[in-house]
């Protein structure tokens, strides 16, 4: 499964709070040594020790993709650990990710492990972070495996109405999974003075689109809505100003089984609301979609629309999920869709600690 996958469209949406707003969880491992106390957790028990992933085809049910990605928090040297092997200490070799966070709990390297040999390609290899004052990304500097460096400058301004915005262009040579041509990306974010997430516009290939979100009083997101303003590559015509949509209607969801929500949160605290998942380097590149699902609690019925051919709501469809819960309400089992041609869908599998 291809987990590196470049996605300049919607995202991550508001489920996450940007690390300057939240209040539910505290930074990651701010000098503290207790391997059980972890990004504010004082139970170990909260903590997911892998997740199963099965992804099925809409139309037959069978299985195409499998695989298991396990979480190693190393408390001591402020890193978590994303592998495809079982890991029993932060030295052993593995493929996959590894995280380290500043003396705030802010993510502020990433970079990739593979014990197959060296890699010379034109993915990534690595990522670094810088943060302002307040806790809100400034720069976002991208290393290839080639030795090509790039380097994502963010504009923070602040909403006469509250919050901030934040603004910046990608330039990274990017087309079609391999680094060989400039895209040209443009991307503005508006945020509330609480953190979340009201809006994302993007602006790449002759397309633009807009995307915002509607909340419940739980904090929930219950809306996303889509507004195309403009796209010159067919079969897509010309939007009016009439092209807008609920592209996810959330028409209920479970009132428990937040650990999917907290996990993302920790992973990339700092970089985890921005919708734009080259910042995300790690995830699973459909994480962004389904990132929407489990915000924060699980959903149960969606309602999802989308535009085809250019004409307005002409793909809906119904995607129920019944989630799965052990004796201490934590979430086990859940099963997500997946926008696409067809609606694939993938289930989800997750251990704890303890």
């Amino acid at each position: 499964m291809n987990h590196f996958k470049y996605l300049f469209f919607f995202f991550l949406s508001g489920i996450v709070f940007l690390t300057s707003c939240q209040k539910e969880i505290d930074p990651v491992l701010i000098n503290n040594v207790d391997s059980t106390t972890i990004a504010g957790f004082k139970d170990s028990t909260l903590l997911i020790k892998s997740i199963s992933k099965t992804l099925n085809d809409s139309a037959t049910g069978a299985i195409y993709d499998y695989d298991t990605e396990y979480y190693y928090y190393d408390t001591l040297n402020k890193k978590t650990i994303i592998s495809y092997e079982v890991i029993l200490n932060p030295t052993q070799p593995y493929n996959g990710v590894e995280l380290n966070y500043n003396s705030k709990g802010l993510l502020s390297h990433i970079v990739e492990k593979d014990i197959g040999g060296k890699d010379t390609s034109n993915s990534i290899s690595s990522i670094d972070y810088t943060y302002d004052a307040g806790n809100v990304v400034k720069t976002s500097s991208i290393e290839l495996f080639n030795g090509q460096r790039f380097m994502i400058s963010f504009n923070k301004i602040a909403r006469p109405s509250g919050g901030y915005q934040l603004s910046w262009i990608d330039d990274l040579p990017y087309d079609n999974g391999v680094f060989t041509s400039p895209q040209g990306a443009s991307f503005i974010v508006n945020f509330n003075s609480n953190g979340k997430l009201l809006s994302y516009k993007y602006s790449h290939q002759g397309s633009t689109g807009v995307d915002s979100l509607i909340y419940d009083v739980s904090g929930n997101v219950a809306k996303v809505i889509h507004t195309d303003l403009f796209y010159q590559t067919p079969p897509y015509t010309t939007p009016d100003s009439s092209s807008t949509y609920t592209w996810y209607d959330f028409v209920s969801r479970d009132t428990k089984g937040d650990q999917l929500y907290n996990l993302n949160r920790i992973l990339y605290n700092g970089v985890s609301e921005i919708p734009n998942s080259i910042l995300r380097f790690g995830a699973d590149y459909k994480l962004e979609e389904s990132l929407f699902q489990f915000s924060k609690f699980p959903a149960l019925s969606t309602k999802i629309s989308r535009l085809d051919q250019g004409v307005k709501n002409s793909y809906i469809s119904n995607f129920n999920s019944v989630p799965q819960f052990d004796s201490k309400n934590r979430l086990t089992k859940y099963r997500l869709f997946f926008e696409g041609q067809q609606l694939d869908y993938e289930d989800w599998s997750i251990t704890y600690y303890k």
